[in-house]
Formats: C-alpha cells, sequence, structure tokens
C-alpha cells in the first residue's frame, strides 16, 4: 500500500516534530515538515503531498498569502490545504 504524503506548514517546530511522530507512527503517512512559510511552496514541490496541514498565523508569510502561491501553482493548486491555528490566552 502507497503512504499518502503529507506537508505541515507551521512556524512552531515542537509541534510539526509531534504531529509528524505521531502520523508516521501510524505507519500509513508519510510526513514532510516546513517551518519556514517562505520556504512553503518549494518544500511542496518536493515533497508532493497529498494533502497539507498549514498554520494560519505564521510570522513570514501568514497561510493565506502560502495558500495563494500554491492555488497560483499548476502543480500544486489541486492539493487539499487543511488550516490550524491556536489561540494562547494567558
Amino acid at each position: 500500500m502507497k503512504k499518502r504524503k503529507i506537508l505541515i506548514i507551521d512556524d512552531n517546530v515542537a509541534f510539526t516534530n509531534i504531529v509528524k511522530l505521531t502520523l508516521e507512527g501510524k505507519e500509513d503517512y508519510e510526513v514532510c515538515t516546513e517551518n519556514d512559510s517562505r520556504m512553503a511552496i518549494s518544500t511542496a514541490r518536493k515533497c508532493l503531498p497529498d494533502i497539507i496541514l498549514m498554520d494560519v498565523i505564521m510570522p513570514e508569510m501568514d497561510g493565506v498569502e502560502v495558500e495563494a502561491q500554491f492555488k497560483a501553482d499548476p502543480t500544486l493548486k489541486h492539493i487539499p490545504i487543511i488550516f490550524l491555528t491556536a489561540v494562547v490566552r494567558q
């Protein structure tokens, strides 16, 4: 059975590592990660994921800006994106 490829784009390295370990532990997924939103397109072209999990709020480029780049790229525009975000209240 072919593993499904997932790309996680999030500036939080700890979060991406935890999700990667969790998904790869299921043995059904191959996970790529990118912690710099400016590099998301380049990483996606290398990984060619089946789906993308992406943070909305990132310091370099927010998720909406990154999504616009994906939609403008003929190779990547068909890939579904699930947006994730969290609010931390102090």
